[in-house]
Formats: C-alpha cells, sequence, structure tokens
C-alpha cells in the first residue's frame, strides 16, 4: 500500500503545476490584453522620454495606426489579437527607372510582430530617429526584423511614385 502514497504524492504535485501553469497563462493573456489596449500610450511615452533627450519625433495618429518620423518613417499598425504590423519606409535608396516617364521606386521593409513589446518599441523609435544607414551601422543584425522579437513574418515591398 506505500506505493498508492506514492503515486497520490506524484497525482497531487502533477495537478498543482497543472493549476499553477494555468494561472500563468491566464495572466499572460490578460498581460498581452493590456498592453494590447494600451501600445499607443506607452509608444507616445517613449517617444516623450527620447524627445527630451534631444531627439524629437513627428508623430502622426490615425485609429488603429501611428506614423513616426525623424530619418526614418517607420508606420506602426494593430491588426488584431497579438498582430501588429509595422512598416519601415525607404530601407533602401529609391531607384529610378526610366520608361515612357521616369519613374521613382521606393523600398518599403513591412514587417508582423505578435508583441510591442518595450523591445520592440525601442527598435522602431531607434529606427525612426537614426534613419536606415546608423540604425544597421549600431544594430546588432542588419536586418530589420532580426532585431525585433516574436517576428510572425516579413517582406519587402515597393511603392511606385
Amino acid at each position: 500500500m506505500d506505493w498508492i502514497k506514492i503515486a497520490k504524492d506524484i497525482q497531487d504535485k502533477e495537478l498543482a503545476q497543472q493549476k499553477l501553469a494555468e494561472e500563468e497563462e491566464i495572466s499572460r493573456k490578460e498581460e498581452i490584453q493590456a498592453a494590447e489596449k494600451s501600445w499607443v500610450e506607452r509608444v507616445l511615452k517613449r517617444i516623450q522620454d527620447v524627445s527630451k533627450e534631444g531627439f524629437p519625433v513627428r508623430v502622426h495618429q490615425k485609429p488603429g495606426s501611428m506614423e513616426l518620423a525623424q530619418k526614418g518613417t517607420v508606420k506602426i499598425e494593430y491588426l488584431g489579437h497579438r498582430c501588429f504590423a509595422i512598416t519601415y519606409h525607404n530601407v533602401r535608396k529609391p531607384t529610378n527607372l526610366i520608361l515612357s516617364k521616369p519613374i521613382t521606386v521606393n523600398h518599403h521593409r513591412y514587417v508582423k510582430v505578435r508583441e510591442l513589446n518595450e523591445h520592440n518599441i525601442e527598435e522602431v523609435i531607434k529606427f525612426a530617429v537614426l534613419g536606415m544607414q546608423k540604425y544597421c551601422d549600431l544594430s546588432p543584425h542588419s536586418r530589420i526584423e532580426k532585431n525585433l522579437a516574436d517576428v510572425i513574418e516579413s517582406k519587402n515591398f515597393d511603392e511606385h511614385v
């Protein structure tokens, strides 16, 4: 009958671990929902801090999106639960094509992330303040999406002007 006590202890430990894991998952979901609701305020607060240091960032807000600009331009959009889109404008110099008339092609980088956490906010503002060249010089990776956390997808896209 000694093995029954051991089995009961194991079962109790497993139930306690399962309950703890469920509580952590619930608190994490609540934390994510709160962060999704307050992402604009968190970005604006960090921009104010950066501006106080002498690097003003222009902000253009629309419902569900925000565009930041100084030497670089970044657009942040809230697409839905656990999905933010970050568009880095002019990641390469524009290309000029001459067909029947001159066409300028601007090159952008579109990245989707699961969370707009403090690290991702910092990287976005760093790109906006420094511009593409200096951002790549200071960052550990020259590929923009490698400097972000929780990336879902990334792709290049061109804009014809």
